[in-house]
């Protein structure tokens, strides 16, 4: 069975289109987005978290998921530690990008302030489209922590 005109110029399009984008990954540089090629769920948040708060104190140093051996054994992971000029904490940010503010996240970052003691506090920074529950929101207020809203 013969192909008709139209059909063969399907079939030279798909091998010219198959040809570019063939052409196309002679081009790629996996050093130009070697961090851009995945990042787990709520990494990003944590990112701009973690940036924003290098701008905020640019004379401090500001750790990324800093692990705290505890003495019982077991350790602790905050998201982003500010330290003061003596290494002790200054702030503490927990950043949550969930779809829903659970009394859980609350009581995580409740546990870093009693470890950590930061002088400025404990903060979640949660993500523009994070429902806060209203007990979630008393909870945290209760406990001393701050549920900042990120954009």
């Amino acid at each position: 069975m013969a192909l008709t005109n139209e059909e063969k110029w399907g079939l030279g399009l798909l091998a010219a289109g198959a040809l570019l984008g063939l052409a196309s990954l002679g081009d790629y540089d996996e050093e130009d987005d070697e961090d851009d090629l995945y990042l787990p769920p709520g990494r990003s948040h944590e990112l701009d978290v973690l940036e924003a708060m290098d701008r905020r104190y640019p004379q401090r140093e500001v750790l990324d998921n800093p692990v705290y051996d505890l003495e019982d054994g077991s350790s602790i992971r905050p998201d982003v530690v500010v330290l003061d000029d003596d290494d002790e904490a200054l702030e503490v940010r927990e950043a949550k990008d969930v779809a829903v503010l659970r009394a859980s996240h609350v009581f995580q970052a409740s546990f870093y302030d009693a470890v950590l003691e930061p002088r400025h506090g404990t903060t979640v920074d949660v993500a523009a489209d994070t429902f806060i529950p209203d007990g979630v929101a008393q909870l945290a207020e209760e406990l001393g922590i701050l549920l900042k809203r990120r954009r």
